[in-house]
């Protein structure tokens, strides 16, 4: 048996037998396979984290870490479902395939398939290398997923939680080069509730980048911290989600989930989505699973090509939003500044205002953005993170996709996806877990982690007793 112990960040390693012995989180939604006292009490999450040695002894955290300065992480989001058969998880290979790919495009492997190296430092030195090939990593989604599994079933029903996989440059030197910043392996396991809260989206200037000049088909870290910005953007409006362009200036996806329409060829529904290689976005995993499974099962034709505002516009009866964590969302709207709107019919990519509203396919209207600012506010000796709201007028307008309402065939789609995750079809996307196996016996998943903190305990690379002092104790706060 491996030790478990808790204290800043993580050391874990114990039988699966007593897996059940540590105590599941009373925060609603959020669990995972361990972690420190420190981490619970800030996030209200555990998870499952290889480190490097010593890094983060002192305070469960350390400044240094590469991905915080230039977003140096590859990560995935994967979703397990309770299907009538049992736990499973939703296109498996497909992600753990990307996850690599992405490893190694941020160098932290030799190729999409290759193990990742640890580096172990003891006094400032290298002592010994941990490799962890790609199928370990695999084992321990599942491992995470099995022990999650049951806990999130009965918080409220909810068949489903949202599993991510982080590998990310550590701490080490502050320069813009990574290569002396050795990766961390995360695996977090978080209940997800509606990711899209209504069917608007607001558009935004912010482009995604020309993928023959950038990095477009890794999911990196770092490119979604503009896609953050116009999150921020959609919440201040009340909109779900950001509209994004391409390069070229037609649609390319949100600014987290990928774009698909439905327009009318005589009287067969197509569905229309961009090609990822042009419009500079990642490849949805879900969105093939629409193109490869649920539009051939309908039937339904699909088509990827170039999706200019005024076809989105002008043609489309349905419009659906894709990604893993969002499922699939349909959209009704799509708001736009009026000055915004005003400068792309003067460069002729919508359709001229005044005969849009003439048609009741737009119509203008003034909103209250609600603008979240963070601010400190003094308590005691301390200062506290506190949120704000500023509020402005803005005019906008409102454009309907269709008549603005769920078209019949996103609905129908909905139902087939919906169908997929229950485990009624499509089941070869499904990869099911025996989680009273995983929670009870001495699986490979199991020693994959053993195997790889017996080394750390060989080469004194990582302490087994750590604080517990809280953070937030330490603060003063309590």
């Amino acid at each position: 048996m491996v030790e478990i112990t808790q204290g800043p960040y993580i050391v874990i390693g114990r039988d699966v037998a007593t897996l059940d012995e540590i105590p599941l989180l009373n925060a609603p939604g959020m669990t995972g396979l361990a972690a420190s006292q420190d981490y619970v009490d800030l996030q209200a999450m555990r998870h499952y984290e290889l480190t490097n040695a010593g890094f983060f002894e002192s305070h469960g955290y350390d400044p240094t870490q590469h991905a915080d300065h230039y977003g140096s992480i590859a990560f995935e989001g994967i979703v397990a479902v309770w299907t009538k058969d049992g736990l499973a998880i939703l296109q498996l290979p497909q992600h753990v395939s990307r996850l690599g790919h992405t490893s190694h495009l941020l160098r932290m492997t030799t190729s999409d398939e290759g193990a990742i190296a640890f580096g172990r430092q003891k006094d400032g030195e290298l002592v010994a290398w941990v490799y962890q090939n790609f199928d370990e990593i695999k084992q321990l989604i599942m491992f995470t997923a099995a022990l999650n599994g049951r806990y999130f079933a009965k918080l409220n029903g909810n068949p489903a939680s949202y599993i991510r996989p982080d590998i990310l440059r550590g701490p080490g030197g502050l320069g813009v080069d990574p290569l002396g910043n050795a990766p961390i392996v995360t695996i977090i396991s978080q209940q997800w509730g509606n990711y899209i809260a209504n069917g608007a989206l607001f558009f935004t200037w912010i482009r995604r980048g020309d993928p023959a000049r950038t990095v477009t088909d890794g999911k990196i870290g770092g490119l979604y911290s503009v896609g953050g910005i116009a999150k921020a953007d959609a919440s201040d409006r009340s909109c779900g989600e950001c509209l994004v362009l391409a390069h070229d200036g037609n649609v390319s996806e949100t600014n987290g989930s990928n774009l698909g329409i439905v327009v009318l060829q005589g009287t067969e529904p197509v569905i229309i989505t961009p090609d990822p290689k042009k419009a500079g976005q990642l490849d949805s995993t879900v969105m093939r699973a629409v193109e490869n499974e649920i539009a051939p099962s309908i039937p339904m034709q699909f088509l990827r090509q170039d999706m200019p505002l005024t076809l989105v516009q002008g043609q489309a009866v349905g419009m659906f939003a894709t990604g893993t964590a969002a499922g699939i969302v349909p959209i009704t709207e799509i708001v736009f500044r009026l000055e915004d709107y005003r400068m792309l019919e003067e460069a002729g990519m919508v359709y001229p205002l005044e005969k849009e509203i003439e048609r009741k396919h737009a119509k203008l209207d003034r909103i209250t953005i609600k603008r979240q600012v963070w601010a400190p506010y003094q308590a005691g000796s301390i200062f506290v993170p506190n949120m704000r709201i500023e509020e402005t007028i803005e005019d906008v307008v409102r454009v309907k996709i269709g008549d603005g309402a769920v078209h019949h065939t996103v609905q129908r789609i909905m139902e087939e996806f919906g169908a997929v995750k229950r485990g009624e079809k499509h089941t070869h996307l499904l990869t099911y877990i025996d989680s009273d196996r995983i929670r009870n016996e001495d699986t490979e998943k199991v020693r994959a982690m053993t195997r790889i903190y017996e080394t750390l305990r060989r080469q004194e690379a990582i302490r087994l007793a750590l604080p517990r002092t809280s953070l937030l104790q330490k603060a003063g706060m309590r």
